[in-house]
């Protein structure tokens, strides 16, 4: 499928590409517009498609600078809002982090260029390819930041039916390839090439032709299971104050004895904002009033243990019984991202962290 090469002027390029960047995360919440980053990406492999492996590689991490300081801003409002952290030091972690991630979709492009696919036969699979490559490191490297990433946008969307089959990165392929596709659909040569590009553009929209999952990628495994879930919804603003744990506890204590009748209670992660051993207590009360009605409770505390190590646990109550630690953390969120020599300044200046401990092994 032949193409016409187009080369931009460099510095409208680099005005360009942050800008896409932003409009990319227009397809995820709360706007779920999703052809938002398939028009993004488009419009980044324009600009890449003529440029050098070193200008596209540039090219790409502006991008992924305006996707991400847009879609992962809440490192700022963690950090220093929740977090206690100067704003200063919010700023700076949060732009470290937008930076860091902006290198994969850099990656991705840069290779891109460097293995000539843009407009070569077997672009169709190396670009689209090195995107979703580009996601899946993202994902793994220093345990991983998956957010972003651009099979999300599937949900609510016509390709949702895809989901059982191809999983977060099948549709991330799918998507880079649907936006490859639109951009060759503008530079194609010949009424068939274009047509052709065009057809590929339009692989989003085909979830529609498969059937609805509930009824075809699933069965049923034995009795349907009676579920509650209980959020006492606490304000973050009172979240951490120690004045407000035995109001907190007694709500959710009310809301789980009204849902007694269920199979299963779900409360969310970490309710009390002290550790379980000093409110110890009022769960064992609470495991004995479930007992009593064959109800299970998964509760989400925090586990202090010998070594002083904290845990974002869930322990299991009423008629069941075991013990989960959290073991993939959220950065800033849950642990600081920061490299061991980095943590003695860290307490020089004063600046309130704490991390919690990911737990041991699988489970």
């Amino acid at each position: 499928m032949n193409a016409i090469p187009v080369t931009w002027q460099p510095r409208l390029a680099a005005a360009l590409a942050p800008l896409l960047g932003m409009c990319a995360t227009l397809g995820f919440a709360p706007f779920d517009f999703w052809p938002a980053p398939v028009l993004a990406l488009a419009g980044l492999y324009a600009l890449c498609a003529g440029a050098t492996p070193r200008r596209a590689t540039w090219l790409g991490w502006c991008f992924g600078l305006g996707h991400f300081a847009t879609g992962v801003y809440w490192v700022y409002i963690s950090t220093h809002v929740f977090g206690g952290a100067a704003a200063w030091l919010a700023v700076l972690l949060a732009a470290v982090l937008f930076a860091y991630l902006a290198l994969y979709p850099a990656l991705a492009c840069g290779l891109a260029s460097w293995a000539r696919a843009w407009h070569a036969p077997a672009g169709w699979l190396v670009v689209p390819g090195l995107w979703m490559l580009g996601e899946l490191l993202r994902g793994w490297v220093y345990s991983g930041f998956p957010w972003l990433s651009l099979g999300y946008v599937a949900l609510d969307a016509p390709a949702e039916r895809w989901i059982p089959l191809l999983g977060t990165h099948g549709l991330s392929l799918l998507f880079a390839l649907s936006a490859f596709a639109v951009w060759r659909a503008t530079v194609a040569v010949g009424r068939r090439s274009r047509l052709l590009a065009m057809g590929l553009a339009l692989l989003p929209l085909s979830g529609v032709l498969l059937p609805p999952p509930a009824t075809t990628w699933t069965e049923a495994a034995g009795e349907p299971l009676s579920v509650a879930m209980v959020q006492g919804n606490v304000p973050q603003d009172q979240k951490w104050d120690t004045a407000q744990t035995h109001a907190v506890l007694e709500r959710y204590r009310a809301m789980t004895l009204s849902a007694a009748d269920a199979d299963l209670i779900v409360w969310p992660e970490a309710v009390p904002n002290r550790p379980l051993d000093e409110v110890l207590p009022y769960f064992e009360e609470l495991d004995a009033q479930l007992r009593s009605g064959d109800a299970a409770l998964l509760a989400g505390v925090l586990i202090y243990d010998d070594r002083l190590s904290v845990y974002n646990s869930i322990i299991a109550l009423g008629s069941a019984r075991g013990r989960y630690d959290k073991r993939h953390l959220v950065p800033f969120g849950e642990y600081f991202p920061i490299p061991a020599w980095l943590r003695p300044i860290m307490d020089v200046l004063d600046l309130p962290y704490g991390d919690i401990s990911s737990g041991a092994a699988p489970r």
